[in-house]
């Protein structure tokens, strides 16, 4: 059993929670309340994880350390710099595997299925801050306003080929019929989940 070491419990930081706690794994979930899965073999701890010092402490012994952080869209370009900049100095100390949660933003506009090896040419400053990241609905006056640069994703094809993630896991994306509704499962049950917590 290995201890695994989270930042952020959104929804995907969450769910690689849960999924390595169902395989016996140890986890520690960091974030700024101390929010975080309930399930058996999951730790939370209140904590920043921009905090050099603090995030290494919790990080020593973890096999693995996963940036699931997701600061407010509106403040990507102060917020991401030194959580990615915190997030690497603590793998480099501790020696725990470095896996990033992050997006296709970085790479702008495109015309073909985008691929590993495309250049990041990002035409706005969000997909240009580092570990960039964009969220498909944006749900404040600020986050929308900042949504306007990447609205290509939104009104023309915006493929990626998964050929190279296929060949190395030997698993293949999900259809968006089977993604969709489950995804919208997932967002009603948090709410219930929420409202029985009030």
């Amino acid at each position: 059993m290995s201890m695994h070491v989270i930042a952020g419990s959104g929804p995907v930081g969450s769910a690689v929670a849960v999924c390595l706690a169902r395989q016996g794994e140890r986890v520690r979930v960091i974030t700024r309340s101390g929010t975080g899965p309930a399930a058996d073999g999951i730790e939370t701890i209140a904590a920043d994880a921009a905090d050099t010092g603090r995030l290494t402490d919790l990080a020593k012994g973890a096999a693995a350390l996963y940036n699931c952080a997701s600061p407010p869209y509106h403040r990507w370009p102060q917020d991401w710099p030194p959580l990615a900049a915190s997030l690497l100095s603590a793998a480099e100390r501790t020696g725990a595997v470095l896996v990033t949660m992050s997006n296709l933003c970085g790479y702008g506009p495109v015309s073909h299925p985008v691929t590993e090896h495309d250049p990041q040419a990002a035409t706005g400053s969000k997909g240009r801050t580092p570990r960039g990241r964009c969220a498909p609905l944006a749900w404040s006056s600020r986050t929308c306003g900042s949504s306007g640069e990447v609205g290509y994703q939104f009104t023309q094809p915006f493929v990626v080929d998964s050929a190279a993630y296929q060949d190395a896991f030997g698993a293949a994306p999900t259809p968006m019929g089977q993604a969709l509704p489950a995804t919208l499962t997932w967002w009603r049950d948090q709410g219930r989940a929420a409202a029985r917590k009030e």
